[in-house]
């Protein structure tokens, strides 16, 4: 007598879900790194305008040097350079969250599609 194939579908479902878990965790842990650069570009805008009010609070007074104004210029290239290097990681990240978010909901769909 021939043996029967019995095809189990609760593995195939159990699997499922447990790639939309992982694609909803990865979701999140994009989700929280993009916070983060947020927050860094929030605190950057702030020392950034501290700099400034202090800068023109000096040049108004006329209370600094040469050296200082080349110090103080060279601080505000650094704060545009690091302004640009946090925009673009926020843009980097924005997309991988949104790679991440279309692999999550493709895992959802794949899971969901076979339940009847």
């Amino acid at each position: 007598m021939a043996l029967r194939f019995r095809f189990r579908l609760e593995q195939i479902l159990t699997l499922r879900k447990q790639v939309e878990d992982v694609r909803t965790r990865e979701l999140a842990l994009a989700k929280g790194e993009l916070l983060k650069i947020e927050e860094l570009i929030r605190a950057h805008r702030e020392e950034e305008t501290d700099f400034l009010y202090t800068f023109s609070e000096m040049e108004r007074t006329g209370a600094f040097d040469v050296d200082q104004g080349m110090a103080f210029s060279d601080y505000k290239n650094w704060l545009i350079h690091r302004e640009k290097t946090l925009k673009k990681k926020e843009e980097e990240w924005q997309e991988e969250v949104n790679r991440r978010r279309a692999l999550a909901v493709k895992a959802s769909r794949e899971k969901n599609c076979w339940k009847t």
